[in-house]
């Protein structure tokens, strides 16, 4: 069994926690998707689209089937329109495969507080970081935030990745995670009203008991 999120704890189970894909191993399932021949004729190419997905087994789907399906979509083409952050995930889609659609009901199963921060915590960059520093985005205390970071965590929203020179856990956006939640703030940020509700959110959560 697999799952986005942590499974219900299972007597005998044993759980092990994925990692994305190395690139060696992106580069044999976009191979194993596309056609090995098709792979093998643009190794540039596929090289550059191993690094769009940052190994996302589903994006790495997404993109074999897209070649596969088109002999005019050659994986040159398509890792330059891969290249471009802002029209990424919009490239991540073919038929009922969709890196977006299967981020969404991760994001919609938090708790209204959780996925209000969500989309601001992606301006702090691709690079880890400290709750103090999610703390100060948020204008939030320390404690609140890493409250918040541990449930965006625990629905795999968001990766623990070492810790600051204090110790302190670090957190990290997967790249296609991390683009899914600014289109989130690209969303809410053209919803007149919405920055002034969040701040009134934040207001609130400052000062709850």
């Amino acid at each position: 069994m697999t799952g986005r999120t942590a499974l219900p704890t299972v007597a005998g189970a044993h759980t092990v926690a994925l990692a994305p894909l190395e690139p060696r191993d992106s580069l044999e399932l976009l191979a194993a998707a596309a056609g090995p021949a098709r792979v093998a004729g643009a190794p540039r190419a596929a090289t550059a689209i191993v690094e769009h997905c940052a190994g996302l087994p589903l994006a790495l789907r997404i993109v074999g089937t897209r070649i596969a399906a088109r002999p005019h979509c050659t994986p040159d083409r398509l890792a330059r329109r891969l290249a471009d952050p802002v029209t990424r995930l919009r490239e991540l889609h073919s038929g009922d495969m969709d890196v977006h659609t299967s981020l969404l009901p991760s994001w919609r199963a938090l708790e209204p507080e959780v996925r209000a921060v969500f989309p601001a915590l992606a301006a702090l960059g691709p690079e880890p970081f400290p709750a103090a520093e999610a703390a100060t985005a948020l204008d939030l205390p320390e404690a609140e935030a890493e409250r918040l970071l541990e449930a965006l965590a625990d629905a795999a929203l968001l990766e623990v990745s070492g810790a600051d020179e204090w110790g302190q856990p670090c957190y990290l956006f997967h790249p296609l995670v991390r683009l899914f939640a600014l289109s989130l703030e690209e969303g809410r940020a053209a919803v007149p009203g919405e920055r002034a509700g969040r701040a009134e959110h934040n207001r609130r959560l400052t000062h709850r008991p």
